[in-house]
């Protein structure tokens, strides 16, 4: 058993939203120690995802007016 201890580090950062052992605890490989905070990720993925459908929207706006079409036919997933 390796009794050394571990420097934990999250290769992005974050922010800890849950903490589940102390100082000083023993743990087992893959036990859960912290749980970061979602929020941010979260409001993130709703940003990038906005983001995503107004692109694919113009992109059918463009693709009518470069082939000559009276109307839009946009992707089901914006529908």
């Amino acid at each position: 058993v390796d009794s050394s201890v571990k420097k934990v580090q999250h290769p992005t950062g974050g922010v800890v939203g849950q903490i589940f052992v102390r100082e000083g605890d023993a743990v087992t490989a893959d036990q859960v120690l912290i749980r970061l905070d979602e929020t941010i990720t979260r409001a993130n993925l709703a940003i990038v995802t906005k983001s995503l459908d107004e692109f694919e929207a113009r992109l059918a706006r463009l693709e009518a007016e470069r082939d000559g079409h009276d109307s839009i036919e946009f992707p089901s997933s914006l529908i």
